[in-house]
């Protein structure tokens, strides 16, 4: 009798504990896990082998490249991270205000500047050349032109092929990595120089571009008719090096492109471009400067980088698309915010932008989309 008592008990145990275990498996099963919620947005009712990734939330684990596509999305693209032992912060500030004592030391050709007045824009002074040059400046912003260049078409040379911005620096027209006799790095080390005397100090390491005078002799031979030949031709005198700088804090770059958000003003990247020659600086134009101040808000951890790329996976799900949108690169910036007006002032929060490009019969439109770092909500552009 006890022998029976013994596996009647043995026997119950054991159907105890299935019980528990069908339970358990059953509620593991239908547990809303933020893997089971990103699996539904895409659309798919079962956990891919993507999703079991461990979620990525310190820069120092980011990919260094993604590559995975989708129906409606093509991601082959290099992930940059300025710095990955940064420590990401809030950061606050207002455009940049510039001296014109300290820029006029910087400019080249001894050419003498007058004030003009009058301007109906406020905080913003325009100086003319006495060559024909044009200073203007307003805050978190240069553009400076000398009477030498004035009488040029670099831009119009320069926007051959592809438009040289930060994206472009090397748009496959000039090819030359270095002008002989005329050495590269110093001209960037002087330039970086330039930059600090008017109060611009944290910029990264330009890409640079050697303009050379056969090619741009060529280039501006081969102007589009639209455009009259009322300047001067290039001479030997006037090849150099286009520089694109770009503003960082503590290693990580602030916007590069202009956007608006939402309901909100126009934030402008934070370039700054420069032609140098053997006389010197003849053109500057720098945007998003600001004068910046920390918050009292930084951050241990980033948002799981894993869910950022199926959420830009599947932004396009519902458009009609001749070809998948490719993603060629993911960059960690800093990106503004308007947070009042008069004076305007900045919040400036780590994101992740997406450079990426729309094809269809006609043509391919670039675009860019991104992502907040720390709460992985997209930015609202118009």
């Amino acid at each position: 009798m006890k022998k029976n008592t013994g596996y009647v008990c043995r026997l119950l145990q054991f159907s105890g504990l299935l019980m528990l275990m069908m339970a358990v498996f059953l509620f593991a099963g239908c547990y809303p896990t933020q893997k089971r919620d990103t699996a539904e947005i895409a659309g798919s009712s079962v956990v891919s082998e993507e999703m079991e990734k461990a979620a990525v939330t310190q820069l120092k684990d980011v990919p260094q490249t993604v590559q995975e596509s989708t129906e409606t999305t093509a991601i082959d693209a290099q992930v940059e991270i300025g710095n990955s032992s940064a420590k990401l912060t809030s950061l606050s500030g207002q455009g940049k205000q510039f001296s014109y004592d300290s820029i006029e030391k910087i400019l080249s050709g001894g050419e003498s500047f007058s004030q003009n007045t009058g301007l109906p824009e406020q905080n913003v002074q325009a100086y003319q050349g006495s060559n024909g040059g044009l200073l203007t400046l307003g805050p978190g912003f240069i553009s400076y032109i000398s009477g030498k260049s004035s009488l040029k078409q670099y831009s119009l040379v320069l926007n051959s092929g592809l438009p040289m911005d930060d994206r472009y620096i090397d748009n496959g027209v000039f090819t030359k990595g270095e002008i002989p006799g005329f050495d590269k790095q110093q001209t960037i080390s002087q330039a970086k120089e330039w930059l600090r005397e008017i109060g611009i100090e944290d910029v990264g390491e330009p890409k640079a571009a050697a303009l050379d005078y056969e090619t741009l002799s060529e280039q501006y031979e081969n102007l589009d008719g639209d455009f009259p030949k009322d300047s001067e031709p290039f001479t030997p005198e006037d090849e150099g090096y286009y520089l694109v700088f770009r503003c960082e804090y503590d290693g990580i770059p602030f916007l590069a492109q202009n956007y608006v958000l939402t309901g909100k003003t126009q934030c402008s990247g934070s370039v700054i471009k420069m032609i140098v020659t053997r006389d010197g600086l003849q053109e500057l134009y720098a945007d998003g400067i600001y004068e910046l101040q920390e918050n009292n808000e930084t951050f241990d951890c980033i948002y799981d980088f894993n869910q950022i790329i199926r959420k830009a996976e599947t932004k396009f799900q519902d458009v009609m698309l001749d070809e998948p949108v490719k993603i060629n690169r993911i960059e960690l910036i800093y990106a503004p915010d308007v947070t009042s007006v008069n004076p305007i002032t900045y919040k400036l929060s780590p994101c992740w932008v997406f450079y990426a490009a729309s094809s269809s019969q006609s043509k391919s439109t670039d675009m860019f989309f991104y992502y907040s770092a720390i709460t992985g909500e997209e930015l609202g552009v118009e």
